[in-house]
């Protein structure tokens, strides 16, 4: 089980940039604002768009990659080589936006310190090895205290098909394309902040949700949406987190009275978590039934399972259960 399960968004001044890795087994964890108060601590532009791009290379040895997943069933690992050492534990995060390693590996590989920024410094690693793919001259965020050795964002991903085969503990990227969106398991996808979302009907609502691969529950909401829904009884007290702004918070969870369906797939009564984020998330308690492949050019995403049985969710913890 990893330490304290975080989430961790940096704000770089004129521009949002998360580093989230949400592993949300225990609590919704470290909520850390990394937006810089002060002109010295700002971003200098042309490392903010390097930031934005994740690596200025990538190179494929084969036109096909596979790797395997190295974590738990909701919690995806690749091994990375960082120029040219180890391997490290990476999470591959899609409710990620940039690359980000913990202090220690960048020490460790003679990684470059662009600028220091006091908690998140930004960091220059010559390359970034998973499998036959190799990305050069990534730009990423340093932080002292990470779960895993590193996070691969999403912007890292910009063409071909990219498979997260849950079932099989297996990453895949590839040439090609998905064919057009049918509603059934082909689903297009919006890139909002160089993350994929997807929306959702929610009672009479419809809810963009982020892919995040790094968050292990099932849903997420924003707590401001529970009034919204069609609830089977008020929210209660549910796991707590924290974050270095405002300590620990308390969140919420809650089952809906109705079912939750994308295309043919049935979710029966769903928990949800209610946060203090803003954003709603899928998380791999969900996505793990499934075989989630994304087509990285024309923003379609294809779930895949072997039949549409509806899912039974467990019961979200609540505080004082054991």
């Amino acid at each position: 089980m990893p330490l304290a399960s975080r989430l961790v968004r940096c704000c770089f001044r004129h521009s949002p940039l998360r580093v989230p890795w949400r592993w949300l087994g225990l609590s919704l964890g470290l909520l850390l604002e990394l937006t810089a108060c002060s002109t010295s601590q700002a971003v200098r532009p042309e490392l903010l768009a390097r930031i934005r791009r994740g690596a200025e290379q990538v190179n494929f040895g084969q036109a096909t990659v596979r790797v395997p997943l190295v974590g738990t069933s909701t919690l995806p690992l690749v091994s990375v080589l960082v120029n040219g050492k180890g391997p490290f534990r990476f999470l591959f995060d899609a409710g990620g936006n940039v690359v980000t390693v913990k202090n220690s590996v960048v020490r460790a590989v003679g990684g470059r310190v662009l600028q220091k920024r006091g908690k998140t410094d930004v960091v220059g690693i010559d390359s970034l090895q998973v499998g036959a793919v190799v990305f050069r001259n990534v730009t990423a965020g340093a932080l002292e205290e990470l779960d895993v050795d590193g996070v691969l964002g999403f912007n890292l991903f910009r063409e071909g098909l990219l498979t997260l085969d849950y079932p099989a503990q297996q990453l895949t990227w590839a040439l090609g394309g998905l064919p057009a969106p049918d509603g059934r398991q082909v689903f297009a996808y919006q890139l909002r902040d160089r993350m994929p979302y997807l929306p959702v009907r929610l009672g009479q609502d419809t809810t963009w949700f982020n892919f995040d691969t790094g968050a292990a529950q099932w849903f997420y909401l924003p707590k401001a949406l529970a009034p919204r829904l069609p609830l089977a009884s008020p929210p209660q007290a549910g796991p707590a987190s924290w974050n270095q702004q405002a300590g620990t918070q308390r969140n919420e969870t809650a089952r809906l009275r109705i079912d939750l369906s994308i295309g043919p797939y049935r979710v029966l009564t769903p928990y949800f978590l209610f946060t203090q984020d803003t954003e709603a998330l899928l998380g791999s308690g969900f996505l793990q039934h499934f075989v989630v492949t994304f087509d990285l050019s024309r923003q379609r995403v294809r779930l895949a399972r072997p039949d549409t049985v509806p899912l039974a969710m467990p019961e979200v913890r609540r505080a004082g259960m054991k």
